[in-house]
């Protein structure tokens, strides 16, 4: 067997280091991990999110009230949790900033997939749910409602919560979100540690 190896590999532009077995094709991830080769030749291997660090500090940076940061301070929990992810191009007319709502590609991307959505899953059912059962780490997508903030709501679990740029009360992160209920992706990363 091939002695495991550290690979710095470029995947559509974004750096992350795993430890693989090149011979095995496996990847130190865990043992759903798949390694897989890059356009340049390179094994690649995911980065497992810290979700227990992602969590810590998405918990340490809330607020009492929204501070409409609610992509960046995800991001940023996503990022202390050990994955990179890239920030989209704003599209929201007359805003240079990002907008929650565009980040499922970088998710993805990044190598979170999606567990549920609006029409799989209601935030209102119990919490015995089969459909989707929150975990650590979990992030979710929303997208604005007519009347609400163009940039949409991105949030995470925090294993108790869910949280953004504040503690909320439920996983809708207002009355306008819980009255419209507009479309949203719940996306995880199934190598996680937690």
């Amino acid at each position: 067997m091939t002695p495991a190896i550290i690979l710095l590999a470029q995947l559509q532009g974004t750096a992350s280091t795993e430890l693989c077995d090149a011979s095995a094709q496996s990847c130190a991830a865990g043992p759903t991990a798949t390694a897989t080769l890059t356009a340049q030749g390179r094994l690649f291997c995911p980065v497992p999110l810290n979700a227990t660090a992602a969590a810590n500090h998405i918990e340490a940076n809330a607020t009492e009230t929204s501070q409409s940061k609610c992509a960046k301070r995800t991001r940023e929990a996503i990022e202390a949790g050990g994955k990179k992810l890239d920030i989209p191009k704003p599209t929201v007319p007359g805003s240079s900033s990002a907008s929650a709502k565009d980040y499922g590609p970088s998710l993805e991307k990044a190598g979170f997939e999606p567990v549920a959505n609006s029409s799989t899953y209601d935030p209102s059912a119990p919490v015995s749910n089969p459909i989707y059962q929150p975990q650590q780490g979990d992030v979710v997508v929303i997208q604005p409602y007519s009347g609400g903030t163009p940039h949409g709501h991105m949030q995470m679990y925090d294993g108790k919560k869910w949280t953004s740029d504040f503690t909320q009360r439920g996983f809708y992160p207002g009355s306008g979100y819980r009255q419209n209920r507009p479309p949203f992706v719940i996306y995880r990363d199934p190598h996680s540690q937690r």
